[in-house]
C-alpha cells in the first residue's frame, strides 16, 4: 500500500512534491482533506533520503490542511550537521499555503544504546479482539478504510486504547 510517492523536483532543490491522492485523505465525502500523519511521514521519508541517515526523532506544527487532489511541496531546509547528527527543517505547503512545519534530528551513534522507552502492555492477539466499528470519516478508498483495527485493551478512565492495525 502506498499513501504517496514523493518525488524531487530536479528544478528546485531541497523539495518534494506529492499528490493528496485519496488513500492519503480522511474527512467526510465532500470534503476529503490530506491528513497530517500522512505530510509527517513524507517530510521524514523526505528528511531520510536527503540526509542519508535514520530518524531520531521528530516534531510538527500543524498550521493548516490541504484537500484531496492538492499539489503538495515539501521545502527542505539543513539547520545543522555534523558527523553523526543532522538536523533538518521542512516547511509543507500547498497553493503557497503552509501546512506544516516539521523539526528532526537524524543520524546515530555507533556506541548508542538500544533503549525502548515504552513497554507494550500484555494484550490478548489480534484475532482474540473486537473489530473496531466504522470510523465516521472512513470513506470508501480513503486512509481509514486501507486498515483493520482492533481493540486490544481500553481504559476510558485514563483515555488509554492499544490497537492492533493491519493493512
Amino acid at each position: 500500500m502506498t499513501f504517496w510517492i514523493s518525488t524531487r523536483d530536479p528544478k528546485l532543490e531541497g523539495r518534494s512534491r506529492l499528490q493528496a491522492v485519496p488513500e492519503a485523505c480522511v474527512g467526510p465525502a465532500d470534503r476529503q482533506f490530506f491528513m497530517g500523519g500522512v505530510a509527517f511521514a513524507a517530510a521524514i521519508d523526505a528528511m531520510e533520503t536527503q540526509c542519508e541517515k535514520p530518524l531520531l526523532w521528530a516534531t510538527i506544527q500543524f498550521l493548516s490542511h490541504g484537500m484531496l487532489g492538492d499539489d503538495v511541496v515539501i521545502q527542505l531546509d539543513p539547520a545543522s550537521g555534523g558527523r553523526s547528527i543532522a538536523q533538518t527543517r521542512a516547511t509543507v505547503t500547498t497553493d503557497d499555503r503552509v501546512l506544516q512545519k516539521v523539526m528532526a534530528a537524524l543520524g546515530a551513534r555507533n556506541d548508542a544504546l538500544d533503549l525502548q522507552f515504552a513497554s507494550m502492555p500484555d494484550v490478548p492477539p489480534p484475532a482474540n479482539c473486537l473489530a473496531k466499528p466504522d470510523d465516521a470519516f472512513g470513506q470508501p478508498g480513503n486512509l481509514l478504510a486501507q486498515f483493520e483495527r482492533r481493540t486490544a485493551a481500553q481504559d476510558d478512565d485514563r483515555g488509554l486504547e492499544y490497537l492492533w492495525m493491519r493493512p
